[in-house]
């Protein structure tokens, strides 16, 4: 008997029969019972522990406060609480240098000292950027 699960990871690839099919992050899908712990191995479905952290996180979402003004200790909890992947965390920074910090030291510790090798690059990036406009500005100013 099928199950219902629902994706959690950006693209999760999984048998029908003798085909091989895709769904989509979000996406609720029908999967046999042996598909269903191959996923649950590899992280692929959201828990019943998450989709209830997730529905309980939407109804206090009232007045929450944007990531991007968050310290350090809120983003942990973020961090650990909403399971963020590589890119969601990225696109928190929002492109402000001084957030990708913040996100960075946030990770790092909510990952117990090791965070995740995408997330380091995507936020190192986002404050190279930063420092290059900044130079680029300096050297305009020079001229």
């Amino acid at each position: 008997m099928p199950e219902e699960r629902i994706v959690k990871i950006r693209l999760h690839s999984y048998r029908v029969g003798e085909r091989v099919v895709s769904a989509k992050r979000g996406e609720t899908i029908e999967v046999s019972k042996e598909e269903s712990k191959r996923g649950d191995t590899l992280g692929a479905f959201y828990t019943d522990e998450e989709l209830e952290a997730q529905e309980s996180a939407e109804e206090s979402e009232v007045e929450e406060t944007p990531l991007t003004e968050r310290s350090v200790e809120e983003l942990i909890s973020w961090i650990k609480d909403a399971s963020p992947t590589e890119d969601e965390l990225i696109a928190a920074a929002d492109g402000d240098p001084d957030v990708a910090k913040r996100l960075l030291e946030a990770e790092g510790a909510a990952t117990g000292g090791d965070p995740r090798e995408g997330v380091v690059e995507g936020l190192a990036q986002v404050v190279a950027n930063a420092d290059d406009g900044s130079q680029s500005e300096k050297s305009t100013k020079k001229k």
